[in-house]
């Protein structure tokens, strides 16, 4: 690192009066975390360091020497260096622990999923580099593009070594399949998704950052923090304030009861915490999953928090290339092509069972929990499922999805 400084341009400085307190008498848990911190600098930089794994060689010198510490009859010193080892292993892990994900070297790590991109790709970029906190990394996986995206990205990942990153791999098939491969391939604190054609206004990190903040008592407790988009047109002319109004979305209504029915959680502005990505992951067939910020939305009300931020953070572009995007519910083209839609929201409902069993089923919940009891609507008559609905108050938002829900759900 100080090689690296000084070929940067940077001066050596020297403080006679600066002190420094250096010890090795560290506690169980300080040892874990500094072996931890070790181990992620050593798989960051393995190929400059030219560092393989030493695990067999690392058990063998310590067999090597408890044997010498009992023979002395050194009791104290072989116990801790038991405790000692055991931290250094379980921080670094045996060969393929940790092997193959990116660490986050700063706090918030931004997830792109990209396909064909390249025509606002770098508005997207330049937004999220103009954000008012630097406290992020961003990493890229494109899913196979055949424009010029790839090339647009690697630009910024040369210009931006330290910030931007180009994660290689083969295709997944789909947004959300993209998602949940970077949130496998990424360590960092805390997560945030973001699309490849949109323009991030200058706050929405620090503002979701500090309200993740407020909820997250407790590191081990699945957190989402989602905000309010501006709905703009490809040159970024505003269509709507907001996409709640826009949509006829309850963002206050975030119970599970609510999120096993209809999902308010637009993924471009959430934030997860560490707790959350890794519940997430639990999941065993993303195939039964309609997207990964339902996904999520799903894992944070059932065990853990979510929050709302009533103000837009984004600008959220609608464009004729969009495969996902915001649909005016009131609009009357919408109302007219809904009212023949039978189809259609059948299946949208029949989805949605089938998300809530893979959701009952990856977590194990119980025969009484709302999801099973959801997921076992499928093939049940109309008035079994309408009666299911009153009785535990899940009604979908906005006149035209409650019609809809009544009618044909």
């Amino acid at each position: 690192m100080a090689a690296r400084a000084l070929g940067a341009g940077c001066k050596i400085g020297y403080c006679a009066t600066a002190q420094v307190y250096h010890s090795h008498n560290y506690t169980f848990k300080q040892q874990y975390k500094r072996n931890f911190d070790v181990a992620v600098f050593m798989e960051t930089y393995k190929d400059e360091i030219k560092c393989d794994g030493t695990t067999g060689e690392g058990i063998r010198m310590v067999l090597f020497i408890e044997k010498k510490l009992l023979k002395q009859f050194k009791i104290g010193a072989a116990v801790h260096c038991i405790f000692d080892s055991a931290a250094k292993f379980l921080a670094t892990g045996p060969e393929e622990s940790g092997r193959g994900r990116m660490h986050s070297t700063d706090k918030i790590a931004i997830l792109m999923a990209t396909y064909n991109g390249e025509k606002y790709i770098c508005q997207q970029i330049d937004s999220i580099l103009s954000q008012t906190c630097k406290d992020w990394e961003l990493y890229i996986h494109d899913d196979g593009s055949t424009d010029n995206t790839i090339a647009a990205v690697e630009s910024y990942v040369e210009k931006y070594p330290d910030k931007i990153h180009l994660i290689d791999g083969k295709s997944t098939g789909g947004a959300k399949y993209n998602f949940f491969y970077l949130f496998g391939q990424v360590e960092a604190p805390y997560y945030m998704t973001c699309d490849q054609d949109d323009v991030w206004l200058d706050k929405k990190i620090e503002l979701t950052c500090d309200k993740m903040l407020t909820i997250e008592n407790k590191a081990d407790v699945p957190c989402l923090v989602y905000t309010e988009l501006r709905v703009v047109d490809s040159e970024l002319n505003t269509i709507a304030d907001t996409m709640s109004g826009y949509q006829s979305l309850d963002c206050h209504k975030r119970t599970i009861n609510q999120f096993i029915l209809q999902n308010s959680v637009t993924g471009c502005t959430m934030m997860v915490n560490m707790a959350l990505r890794d519940k997430m992951l639990h999941i065993t067939d993303i195939d039964n999953t309609i997207m990964h910020d339902w996904w999520a939305a799903l894992v944070a009300a059932q065990f853990g928090k979510t929050a709302f931020i009533d103000e837009p953070t984004i600008l959220y572009r609608q464009h004729g290339d969009n495969s996902l995007g915001a649909l005016g519910i009131n609009k009357l083209s919408y109302i007219v092509r809904r009212v023949w839609q039978k189809k259609q929201i059948q299946e949208s409902m029949r989805l949605g069972r089938l998300q809530a069993r893979e959701f009952a089923k990856t977590y194990n919940l119980p025969a009484d929990s709302l999801a099973v009891r959801y997921a076992a609507l499928e093939g049940k008559s109309r008035l079994v499922r309408q009666r299911f609905y009153k009785e535990n108050d899940m009604y979908k938002t906005g006149t035209m999805r409650r019609l809809g829900q009544a009618v044909w759900g």
